[in-house]
């Protein structure tokens, strides 16, 4: 994504926010989706947020690339990000992705 594709997605998308991250959606019509992240260093040190970014990236190849869906996804995360646990990250991202209409999810 360039930075003005970016600045779309933050400033025009719809946007899920819970306290340790923000994912913001906006359909592309590129025919595939894309990801973004932002981690700040005020998350924690290089490892843990090269962590988060592992978790969610994972999350965005198993589950939203099969989807087939056309979406830009920038996720950013918050303070306190670094001191949950990767589970905690991967299920907020997947909850998010459900809520803004870019993943479903069976229950089952």
């Amino acid at each position: 994504m360039t930075p003005k594709e970016f600045d779309r997605v933050l400033r025009a998308g719809r946007h899920y926010r819970t306290a340790i991250l923000a994912v913001h959606a906006s359909d592309n019509g590129r025919g595939g989706a894309r990801l973004g992240l932002t981690v700040g260093r005020k998350v924690g040190k290089a490892h843990v947020r090269n962590l988060l970014k592992r978790v969610v990236r994972e999350a965005f190849r198993l589950e939203v690339l099969t989807e087939g869906k056309s979406v830009d996804i920038v996720v950013r995360f918050f303070p306190g990000a670094g001191r949950v646990s990767p589970r905690k990250v991967h299920d907020e991202f997947l909850k998010a992705g459900e809520i803004l209409g870019f993943l479903s999810l069976s229950t089952g």
